[in-house]
């Protein structure tokens, strides 16, 4: 294996060598801090309402992790209104009721 090593041409990656010999399986790359940064301070993912950066997104993660953010996005639109419409209801329902002596009544059963 070593000599396997040794036959790697200079323009050849080293990644690539040992992945050929069985040595690594597979590599994940690392982040890049300025990249990142970027990302930053421009896409708060977050707030619903605002598109992500689909452009560096795609050149950071990758076009098929974009699929991601994106259904994130639509789904986060989507439970807007059943998230408002719950709050509500809850808040109706808690003002109807009455507690007394650890006793729930409803305002519209009294008589």
């Amino acid at each position: 294996e070593a000599a396997a090593l040794k036959d790697c041409k200079p323009h050849h990656s080293l990644l690539q060598a040992a992945q050929d010999l069985g040595v690594v399986d597979c590599a994940l790359a690392l982040h890049s801090p300025v990249m990142l940064e970027r990302l930053r301070k421009t896409w708060q993912p977050w707030h619903p309402f605002r598109k992500p950066p689909v452009k560096e997104l795609v050149e950071y993660f990758g076009p098929y992790a974009i699929h991601y953010f994106v259904f994130m996005r639509e789904f986060a639109k989507w439970l807007v209104t059943p998230a408002i419409l719950g709050a509500l209801v809850s808040l109706l329902v808690y003002s109807l009721r009455d507690v007394k002596d650890g006793d729930e009544t409803w305002s519209w059963t009294r008589s």
